[in-house]
């Protein structure tokens, strides 16, 4: 293929900031950051990663869905977090699986008696349950219509370039839903917790643009097409 056949994160929009590159992502963003962007990317996935065996691109392979394998492999190349440290910190309550028609899953987790919940999916659906965003300086705030435009345009780039783009957003369960969560728990799950739609008043943290890069053979092929006089109109 022309492709190296494995997604990969390549850019992003987090806590209010565009980031063109991933690379330094580490130094650009402090140990709160790190920690909530860590907790959205790693409790709510159902993919992993095998680091003990290499595909042939010399990354981990991986298990699931390879857009939420891209995700994993950014944190831990680009943050330098081991999602595994973080789900083995972590009890997960109640899941809602990711599914084509609904386009986002959702998972309640809990850490030192706080209950969150995350979600993410299409930006169109999870981003119009968002009311809120968190900010650089780490509050939440309302999220104004300089925002949202702002997210909007960030969003669109991405997919003119041909970037799949997945929006993370949380907020913590209030005492109400923790205490109906308990009353209906099942050997400690809560499997009726997403029965309604609770995914509401979110708060958005990030935006990850992904794609199938080009391996590095092809730009040099392609130029030899050129050289020789062939028209290159598409490639696929």
């Amino acid at each position: 293929t022309l492709t190296e056949n494995r997604m990969t994160a390549t850019e992003g929009w987090f806590f209010g900031k565009h980031f063109s590159s991933l690379s330094g992502l580490k130094q650009e963003l402090n140990n709160a950051q790190q920690q909530i962007l860590g907790n959205c990317v790693a409790v709510n996935s159902s993919a992993g990663l095998n680091f003990d065996v290499k595909d042939h691109n010399g990354k981990p392979q991986f298990r699931g869905n390879p857009t939420e394998a891209a995700i994993l492999w950014s944190l831990n190349e680009r943050v330098g977090i081991d999602y595994r440290k973080v789900r083995d910190s972590t009890t997960t309550l109640a899941r809602r699986p990711f599914r084509k028609q609904d386009k986002y899953m959702s998972t309640i987790r809990t850490e030192e008696n706080v209950y969150e919940l995350y979600s993410k999916g299409a930006p169109e659906i999870v981003i119009d349950r968002c009311t809120n965003f968190q900010d650089w300086d780490g509050k939440v705030k309302p999220m104004p219509k300089q925002i949202r435009a702002q997210v909007d345009r960030v969003i669109s780039d991405m997919a003119s370039r041909g970037l799949r783009t997945i929006a993370l957003t949380t907020r913590t369960l209030s005492e109400k839903e923790v205490s109906e969560g308990k009353k209906e728990a099942i050997d400690g799950r809560w499997p009726k917790f997403f029965d309604s739609a609770p995914e509401n008043d979110m708060t958005l943290i990030a935006i990850f643009g992904i794609e199938d890069p080009l391996r590095e053979q092809v730009p040099g092929a392609v130029a030899r097409c050129q050289t020789a006089g062939i028209r290159v109109i598409m490639v696929t």
